[in-house]
């Protein structure tokens, strides 16, 4: 709703931001530091109290964020893709979202996710570099 909408910016635990921002994938360079440093910075909290389940997975070098609610569910991973000169590379990407009928996915849970994962590579390196690139997806259209 409106007023919680308003509450979460306020606070600055989300951004406004472009319609369909999830269609991107955020690639963050940062130089340094591990996926777990970015783990311990990350506002859990939040996030959990916005209905998004977080875990660190660190055999597969990743987090994980699921959300199931008020007729969607989301995946969506940051993963770590790339070291080089003690220089790492993580991708957000939502890998998968189903709604009901046509509509588009919430903003709130995705985009309080995607300004928790901003914010925990900003506390750790203010000069972390965030790009955006389009996520290529299949889809299934069915014939009646």
């Amino acid at each position: 709703n409106r007023k919680h909408r308003d509450k979460l910016l306020q606070e600055g635990k989300m951004i406004i931001r472009e319609p369909g921002f999830y269609e991107k994938a955020e690639i963050f360079t940062i130089y340094g530091v591990p996926l777990n440093k970015i783990w311990d910075y990350l506002d859990i909290e939040t996030i959990k109290s916005n209905g998004v389940y977080a875990i660190f997975v660190p055999d597969k070098g990743r987090l994980e964020f699921n959300y199931s609610g008020y007729n969607e569910k989301w995946f969506a991973t940051l993963q770590w893709t790339d070291s080089q000169n003690n220089i790492n590379v993580y991708n957000l990407t939502v890998h998968s979202f189903k709604t009901e009928g046509s509509r588009k996915p919430t903003d709130f849970p995705l985009n309080v996710m995607y300004t928790a994962v901003e914010k925990a590579f900003l506390a750790n390196d203010p000069n972390t570099k965030v790009t955006a690139q389009y996520v290529e997806r299949k889809t299934k259209r069915s014939f009646f």
